[in-house]
């Protein structure tokens, strides 16, 4: 469906040749949108009138092509609204994608279990004072020996919780800083904050998987930014 919407503006460029690479862009999203945006008013009118004929029709059988009908530009209609949408707003339609493959993706074997973290122990440990410092994390709730566990171990070794002090801003700079330094594999966030469930709130909850996900749209950079990554340098020197 994508391609034949796109098929339409790449005939509507051929004939604005003479603009400008980024007047042609502008012009290209502005006709999908317009042409989505048209094909969803007609499909909308048309639903509103065969909801009105199939109320008025004595017939059976027009009640019944009427009623296919509906669900079919109900269908049509839902299809070109979400086709809209990620015109207007393509951040989500990448995060979305993402989520997506996250969630359905099936992790590996030797993966799935742990976080393969490759950092010493002289590291780790100073990474964890470092957080106690910044009271980062919940120093009575998670000890040295649990954030080792947490980070070290497989999942399902050992009964240790990491109890972080973030909000949802700040948890996704801290994995994307420790994903960088010290993961040798794809660790992915959700292994990270859901599905091993090691992961804590300061109230003991679990983290919002999609919240922290979420967080670089409205809040690209959080107020503790600087402070994490004083964090990571201090643990090279």
């Amino acid at each position: 469906m994508r391609f034949f919407f796109k098929q339409i503006v790449n005939i509507t460029n051929r004939n604005i040749l003479s603009l400008s690479r980024t007047k042609q862009r502008f012009l290209s999203e502005y006709v999908t949108k317009t042409f989505l945006f048209f094909l969803d008013s007609v499909l909308l009118f048309l639903i509103v009138y065969l909801i009105i004929g199939l109320v008025q029709f004595d017939s059976i059988i027009l009640k019944v092509f009427c009623t296919l009908f509906v669900l079919l530009a109900l269908y049509l209609f839902f299809l070109f609204f979400s086709l809209l949408y990620y015109e207007f707003f393509p951040e989500y339609r990448k995060n979305d994608l993402i989520a997506f493959h996250e969630n359905f993706s099936i992790p590996k074997e030797k993966n799935h279990h742990n976080f393969n973290i490759s950092i010493s122990d002289f590291q780790l440990r100073k990474l964890y004072n470092e957080l106690v410092r910044y009271q980062f994390i919940i120093d009575n709730l998670t000890s040295y020996e649990d954030f080792y566990n947490v980070l070290k171990k497989n999942w399902h070794s050992h009964n240790s919780l990491l109890y972080f002090n973030f909000d949802a801003p700040s948890c996704r700079e801290f994995f994307e800083n420790l994903k960088a330094n010290y993961s040798q594999s794809k660790l992915s966030m959700i292994d990270f904050f859901d599905r091993s469930n090691l992961i804590k709130r300061a109230d003991g909850k679990n983290y919002n998987y999609n919240t922290i996900r979420n967080s670089k749209i409205r809040t690209p950079i959080s107020s503790k930014s600087e402070m994490i990554k004083s964090i990571f340098f201090a643990l090279h020197l």
